[in-house]
Formats: C-alpha cells, structure tokens, sequence
C-alpha cells in the first residue's frame, strides 16, 4: 500500500473511531430558469446517480434527454414519470467502442434528431492500489472512464463540425484526478482532466465547448470504499471534508447544467470540483 493511500485510510479510521455527529443538507437556492430550452441532451450512464440526478436538472430547466446505460430495466425505471419527449432510454455499453457510431444515431433519432450537449458520465470506480493492480481491471477502469468518453467526444465533435452545429459537451471526472494516482481509478480521471484541455483548445474554433466537472464523495454512487456506507441513512457527517459533509447528486447536477448552459459560454477547458473541498482534505 503506497504511503499517500495509507495516510488517507488512517485519517478516514481515526474519524470513524470519533464517532458521527447528525449532518444533514441545509437547504440551498436551486436554479430554475429555462436555461436548457430547446437544447437535446445526451447523458451517458444516466440511469442512476449522478447521472439521472444531472438528466432531472436538464428537463427541469427545458432540455430533452436521452440517457444510456446496460440495463434496460434501470432506464425504463429512470424515465418513469417522465413522457416520451423528456426523457428517453438507449440501451449502450460505452465500453463497446465499434458500436459508438451506432449508439449516437440510436441516441440522436431519440433525441428528435439532434444533439445539443454530451455529458460523458458513465464511469467506474473499481480501486486497486499500486503493487496490486491488475492488467484486467487497469483496462476495464480506462476503457470505461478514459477511452470510451474519449471517443464519443470524437465521433459527436466530428458530426458537429462537419454539421457547422454549435455543441457542448461535459466530461463527469473525479476529484481523485487531482490526487497522487495510485490506482487505474484515479489515473483515468487525470487523463481525462487532461484531455478536457486539450479537447477544448482543439474544438474552441468549431463553437464547441469542452469542460470538465469534479465530484467529491457523492452519497448514492459507487465508490467502492467504507466511505459509501456514510451518508446511506441519510446523515451526510463526514468530517474529513471541509465543509464537514458528504455531497448529493442534485448538487452536483446544478454545477453540471450552468456549465452546459449558454451563462457558461465563455468557459473552456475547465475542470471544476464540486467536492465540499474535499481535495484540501488531502493537501
């Protein structure tokens, strides 16, 4: 175990033998406006988590979606309450690479035919720490979280220039890309804040944006640590962070649908944490 993640484990341990105070989510001003009117949205992953949370907001503020996933089931629960022309489930594995060109046309037919915005949020968040990463889960983490964002940004970028179309697209990464890497997890996530910069330097010209956004510890995701077990009975006590909680989704989607809207026009190549200053956790 490298001695940044043996630091980290020790400062998690000694709060939990501290015991956990009642935190809960003060209330906070959501954004209400119409600000995604007319625009289609393309959520990848989207059939839980953050990245139904991030579709919620989108319709909420005038978008139509499309949101993906594996199972056909957890999409079909995620639109429920929702007419056809609000929300719409393709069935897509990311990490099928030959079939992303026919994911987006599948993608794009239910979106009436077009696509305004990316949100590549599919992702997964399996950790094994240096010394003991093995080659099958380094390639599944960076063909799930790295190569397959990576390519859908192309192929949907390439569409838009060819098109003369105007685009946005938002790549959902971690703030484990600002720590020390020691796993596939955290190194997929600082490719990916890396690429968010080159992607937009390269497609600024084409009126295409490209910006990054950096959950911390999100309660309801998958992050595969004794941290997930926090905030599960609704206590959002996390001491460690800086603001002494844990996160929510709907949090994380009001970040995600300024930086996708037209108030975020002149911000490019972005990646902006949304972690309660988590990362200053670890600094």
């Amino acid at each position: 175990m490298g001695a940044s993640l043996r630091k980290k484990l020790q400062r998690l341990l000694r709060y939990m033998r501290t015991g956990r105070k009642d935190v809960n989510l003060a209330p906070f001003q959501v954004q209400s406006s119409r600000c995604l009117e007319g625009k289609s949205v393309l959520v990848t992953g989207g059939g839980s988590g953050i990245g139904l949370a991030i579709a919620r907001k989108c319709i909420a503020c005038g978008a139509r979606v499309v949101v993906t996933g594996r199972n056909r089931e957890k999409l079909m629960r995620a639109c429920e309450g929702f007419e056809a022309e609000a929300m719409s489930p393709v069935v897509w594995d990311v990490c099928a690479l030959d079939a992303i060109e026919a994911n987006i046309d599948a993608a794009m037919a239910a979106a009436g035919g077009k696509i305004d915005v990316l949100v590549n949020n599919a992702g997964i968040a399996e950790r094994e720490s240096f010394g003991n990463i093995t080659l099958e889960t380094w390639e599944k983490v960076m063909r799930t979280n790295l190569t397959a964002p990576v390519f859908i940004t192309q192929e949907i970028s390439s569409r838009w220039r060819d098109a003369g179309q105007r685009g946005t697209i938002l790549q959902i990464s971690s703030f484990a890309g600002s720590l020390p890497v020691e796993d596939a997890y955290s190194a997929s996530k600082c490719a990916l804040d890396a690429f968010v910069c080159g992607m937009a330097k390269v497609l600024a010209p084409h009126n295409i944006r490209v910006n990054g956004l950096a959950p911390g510890v999100i309660v309801g995701t998958d992050i595969g640590r004794p941290q997930s077990k926090i905030g599960v009975d609704g206590n959002l006590d996390a001491a460690w962070v800086p603001a002494g909680r844990l996160g929510t989704p709907d949090e994380v989607a009001e970040v995600a649908v300024f930086l996708v809207s037209d108030a975020a026009a002149y911000i490019h190549g972005q990646v902006v944490r949304c972690d309660g200053g988590g990362t200053l956790a670890f600094s």
